[in-house]
């Protein structure tokens, strides 16, 4: 908690934004485009086995070779850059909210969850692409149940920075 809060500040916010921007605007779409097929998995909430092969056989040979070339460096990296921003936002609010209170600070660590579901998710789905022709049903199970995770680690890691902003502004109108 220490080191999140050395580095919780105006400027790692700026950087960590920044760096998310280029990724989610450009960096992502740029490399979901190479795999072309029915798109990819990490995208759907979740999915059955016979989806999940449908969608590996439909990226064909060269579009599998770029999916985990994409899974090995831009969707490691990218839920990395995500959870440091996350990380950073809710720090900043948390303590904003609650100076004294650093067991609330701990909030931050949320968007921990979503990092290790995101990774483990792409290390089913890079599985899964490389023993292609060969099917694995238990591999497509935990690639989505680890997708699930993910998406819905997200969603909290979000209300926890919305009901962080919301009480934040409710204090600020209220002292004004």
């Amino acid at each position: 908690m220490r080191l999140i809060s050395k580095f919780s500040n105006r400027y790692t916010l700026l950087i960590l934004a920044t760096i998310y921007g280029i990724f989610a605007g450009y960096i992502m779409p740029k490399s979901i485009e190479s795999a072309q097929g029915d798109g990819p998995l990490d995208l759907l909430f979740s999915y059955a086995p016979e989806t999940a092969f449908a969608h590996v056989e439909s990226y064909g040979e060269m579009g599998r070779a770029a999916y985990i070339k994409f899974s090995l460096i831009a969707d490691t990296a990218y839920p990395v850059i995500y959870t440091l921003l996350f990380m950073v936002i809710i720090s900043l609010l948390a303590t904003k909210l609650w100076p004294a209170r650093k067991g609330l600070q701990r909030l931050a660590l949320v968007p921990l969850l979503a990092l290790v579901f995101d990774l483990c998710e792409n290390q089913n789905i890079v599985s899964m692409l490389k023993s292609w022709p060969e099917t694995n049903e238990k591999t497509a199970q935990m690639a989505s149940l680890f997708t699930s995770l993910k998406w819905t680690s997200i969603g909290v890691s979000f209300a926890v920075i919305l009901v962080l902003l919301c009480l934040w502004i409710l204090r600020a109108v209220r002292k004004s």
